[in-house]
């Protein structure tokens, strides 16, 4: 019984911790007003964060704003082993393009080896 009881809290507490999607709106929308110097800085916390929405939209934002460190943010959210992180790193390394991205071919290629069918297609 203790052991339930503890596994209810834990849960309970993680998801007392994640952001509501009201919260992570008006999070974006105070990083969109800002210039985009300053934006970059801020998508890089998230993007290394663990809220799995706010790694995604800070992926597609650091690629559009053509910030260096997408690369290597990119590579590093394909190690977490999420379908839907590892879809849009896969989308904003392919935007990025080759030569550039091409350090991060053997990211991709080991999460195509363990991708699904909700992640394989931006895999490929």
């Amino acid at each position: 019984m203790g052991g339930s009881a503890f596994a209810i809290w834990h849960f309970y507490k993680k998801d007392e911790a994640r952001l509501k999607p009201e919260d992570r709106a008006k999070l974006m929308q105070n990083i969109f007003v800002l210039p985009a110097e300053d934006q970059v800085p801020k998508w890089r916390e998230w993007a290394a964060s663990d809220d799995k929405e706010m790694v995604q939209e800070a992926l597609l934002q650091l690629a559009h704003l053509k910030d260096e460190e997408t690369i290597p943010l990119a590579t590093k959210a394909l190690e977490r082993g999420d379908a839907g992180i590892n879809g849009v790193a896969a989308q904003v390394l392919a935007h990025v393009g080759s030569p550039k991205a091409d350090s991060a071919k053997p990211a991709l290629k080991k999460a195509l080896e363990k991708a699904t069918d909700a992640d394989r297609p931006q895999l490929v």
